[in-house]
């Protein structure tokens, strides 16, 4: 006797558990996929600490100066800071962070299945987090954030995340935190600024993007305070009324600490700071990441500002300029009293070619119509290295603080033009007779140089390179009426004593 043919009811039951089994064993593989790639992405220390300067050394090591670009990271607690900046921050970023429970673990990972992780409005632990470790950009990223948002909110307090996020979320002006930002953008503490200075702030981290000086930021964070019940209506309307520019300080620029300024050393820290923070991440360079060697010889440095300071003192001397490079075109001595003075044009650079290299232009050089005191050194230091060009460099070697060092390549090209004409005899015994006066005994330094007057700038300038070094010297007058003749040979003088100084002792 046969067995009664199966219900439809039993043949879909008995169908779906196969699919259920597969469904398991799929999610299954998921889940350890997930739990792989999301492994050691632990929650942040929240421990924060002071920023530290970043010292740049000479090439001997010895202390030259520290950089400091403004009050960067002060770590604050939400006690000290003002409860109305609390109240602006959180009304403009997430109103009810402080109020949600931790976060619920399935709640999170579903918004990163559907892409929601990465909204337009995320909340301030996502904001914490994205601070070191940027926005995700494939799903595997969005769930691996979910997972550190969920350890860092089991482990950690909603009040001690806001207090690292405030500590730490940029600000403008070199600045990370909120105490800091304060005090750059209004000269107090982050525990007595007002209510517009408070809208300001909180309206720099919701779209930091913005200009320093527009108001629709801070008026739209001073109508959510008043929606909020937080502040009055006459106080919203105070606020909104008053202008930016009433509000934040002028903006601060280039601050070195522990500065000798006999030496005349500003330029060339100025030219280091401007390199470092165009080639460094920002938040590195402001919290001192690194210390810095750089090229300059402190000692030579001062002996040669000596000599300088003593040559400007003479009757129609305004200023002097020198350069001082080795045979690597590495910046030994840097010096003069006017702010980018060394690296901005000064001479006319075809008449400064002209003098020495008739065939080379000025593309030779990559130069301008104007020519600096360090492309004058350059130039010159091409004939002692036969059409050689090396990089002119400041830095030797960067430390970062975890130990590791990064030395700086010294990169040269050669140019034949250039080599062609330093290459001819004839211009080079030229150049050697209207040297500084040196002799050619075997005791003498052998020099190659010449002076010239610059009419378009009404400055002199020497040019000339022994073996190991070039040397460039530009001397501006008082009085534009000053002798054409009596300042080259001035310049010419002042490099004399400058070879002398770095031939001291052989």
């Amino acid at each position: 006797m046969s067995d009664p043919p199966p219900r439809d009811g039993d043949l879909a039951e008995t169908a779906s558990w196969p699919l259920m089994i597969y469904l398991i064993v799929i999610t299954g593989f998921f889940a350890l996929g997930i739990a792989a790639r999301t492994q050691g992405s632990g929650p942040p220390n929240l421990q924060l600490t002071p920023d530290q300067d970043v010292v740049v050394y000479d090439r001997y090591s010895q202390e030259l100066a520290r950089f400091h670009p403004e009050i960067n990271l002060i770590p604050v607690t939400l006690e000290e800071i003002s409860p109305i900046l609390v109240d602006a921050i959180l009304v403009a970023l997430d109103p009810d962070y402080l109020a949600k429970e931790q976060v619920q673990s399935w709640g999170t990972f579903a918004a990163s299945l559907t892409g929601r992780i990465d909204s337009d409005t995320p909340s301030i632990t996502q904001r914490y987090l994205r601070l070191e470790r940027g926005e995700p950009e494939r799903r595997t990223e969005t769930f691996k954030e979910a997972s550190q948002i969920v350890s860092l909110e089991r482990a950690e307090q909603k009040n001690s995340i806001l207090e690292a996020y405030l500590s730490s979320v940029p600000l403008g002006r070199n600045t990370y935190g909120v105490e800091a930002a304060s005090l750059a953008w209004f000269g107090r503490s982050a525990a007595d600024i007002g209510i517009g200075q408070a809208a300001y702030l909180a309206s720099r981290i919701s779209d930091s993007d913005a200009d320093s000086f527009s108001v629709d930021g801070r008026n739209r964070v001073l109508t959510a305070l008043y929606q909020a019940k937080l502040i009055t209506e006459q106080e919203l309307i105070d606020e909104r009324s008053t202008p930016i520019v009433d509000l934040v300080l002028p903006d601060t620029s280039f601050q070195v600490s522990d500065l000798d300024l006999s030496s005349d050393l500003v330029p060339v820290l100025e030219k280091m700071y401007q390199e470092l923070s165009a080639d460094h991440d920002e938040k590195d360079f402001v919290t001192g990441e690194f210390d810095v060697r750089s090229t300059i010889d402190l000692e030579l440095q001062h002996r040669v500002a000596d000599v300088s300071l003593a040559f400007k003192s003479l009757p129609g001397i305004a200023d002097v300029s020198v350069v001082v490079l080795d045979d690597r075109n590495q910046i030994r001595v840097a010096l003069s009293s006017e702010i980018g003075s060394l690296w901005d044009g000064q001479v006319d650079a075809r008449n400064a070619l002209k003098s020495l290299y008739p065939a080379v232009t000025a593309d030779s050089f990559n130069w301008t119509d104007r020519a600096s005191p360090v492309q004058l050194a350059e130039m010159f230091s091409a004939v002692a290295r036969e059409g050689r060009v090396y990089k002119t460099e400041l830095f030797l070697e960067i430390e970062m603080r975890n130990g590791v060092a990064k030395p700086i390549a010294h990169d040269y090209y050669i140019a034949d033009e250039i080599r062609s004409a330093s290459e001819n005899t004839d211009e080079l015994a030229d150049l050697f007779q209207m040297s500084p006066g040196f002799r050619t005994t075997d005791q003498e330094i052998k020099v190659l140089g010449l002076s010239r007057f610059d009419p378009s700038s009404m400055k002199a300038w020497y040019g000339g390179t022994s073996e190991r070094n070039a040397v460039s010297v530009v001397v501006t007058p008082s009085l534009p009426a000053s002798g054409s003749g009596n300042l080259a040979a001035d310049a010419k003088r002042l490099a004399r004593i400058v070879f002398e100084e770095l031939h001291r002792g052989g």
